[in-house]
C-alpha cells in the first residue's frame, strides 16, 4: 500500500502509525543510483527517492501486505508507472515545508546545506529557496500530484498535512476505508523518528507504548 508524500508532511509518522495499527511492515525505499529527474533543480539532493523509477521498483508498492511511503516525483514516467495503483497522496503547502526545513536546520536535525549557509532567518530561507529552485521543485510536486489525483480520483486519496495533524484519527480512518482495512479507534499519530523499516518485533514492542482499540 503506497503513500506518496511531499517532503516534510509527517509521512514518517503516518506510515509508522499505519504499520503499528495493522501489524504490517512499513518502510521507505531509497534509490540513490536511479536517474535523477530532469525536472528537479535541488530536491533530488535532499531526498534519495526523488528519482526516475522503473516498473520493477514500483510494482512492489502495490503489495497489500505492507506500507510504503515514498517521495515519488510526478514525472511523466513515474506517473505512468504507478497509475492504476491505489495511492494516498499526502501534500503540504510548499511555503510551510521551507519553514520546516529551516526549523530542522536550526535544531541541527539536518546537516547544513550550502544553498542556505548564510541564511539565519525564515525569510532568508524563503528567499534562498525561491532563488535556488527548491521552492519551484516543491510547488511542482504539489501541483502535479494534486492534478493527477483529480484526474484519477478513483485510485487516489488526497490528504492535506494540516488535516492529518488537526484530526489524525479521522484522516487515518479515511485511509483505512480507502485501503479496505479495519477501522481503528483512539488513534494517536506516532511522533517517533523514522527508522527506515519496521519489523514485526518493532511493531509489537511499540504497541506496548501506544494504546489502541480496534473495532
Amino acid at each position: 500500500m503506497l503513500i506518496v508524500a511531499i517532503p516534510k508532511s509527517a509521512s514518517t509518522s503516518l506510515v509508522k502509525t499505519m504499520g503499528l495499527l495493522h501489524g504490517l511492515p512499513a518502510q521507505q525505499k531509497f534509490f540513490k543510483d536511479a536517474p535523477v529527474p530532469a525536472t528537479t533543480k535541488l530536491l533530488h539532493r535532499y531526498h534519495s527517492d526523488i528519482r526516475e523509477f522503473n516498473s520493477e521498483q514500483t510494482d512492489v508498492f502495490g503489495d497489500s501486505g505492507q506500507f510504503f511511503k515514498q517521495h515519488i516525483p510526478p514525472t511523466d514516467n513515474n506517473l505512468e508507472l504507478v497509475r492504476g495503483q491505489k495511492k494516498v497522496i499526502l501534500l503540504r503547502d510548499p511555503r510551510e515545508i521551507i519553514e520546516a526545513y529551516y526549523r530542522a536546520s536550526k535544531k541541527k536535525i539536518h546537516k547544513e546545506r550550502d544553498e542556505f549557509k548564510n541564511c539565519t532567518t525564515v525569510d532568508e530561507w524563503h528567499q534562498a529557496a525561491c532563488d535556488n529552485g527548491l521552492f519551484d521543485d516543491l510547488q511542482w510536486f504539489y501541483d502535479r500530484w494534486n492534478s493527477e489525483a483529480k484526474k484519477h480520483a478513483e485510485e487516489n486519496l488526497v490528504i492535506d498535512y494540516s488535516s492529518l495533524i488537526a484530526d489524525s484519527e479521522f484522516v487515518i480512518n479515511e485511509i483505512e476505508k480507502f485501503f479496505n482495512l479495519s477501522i481503528s479507534e483512539n488513534v494517536s499519530l506516532s511522533k517517533e523518528r523514522f527508522s527506515r523499516t519496521f519489523s514485526f518485533s518493532d511493531v509489537f514492542s511499540a504497541l506496548k507504548r501506544i494504546i489502541v482499540r480496534k473495532k
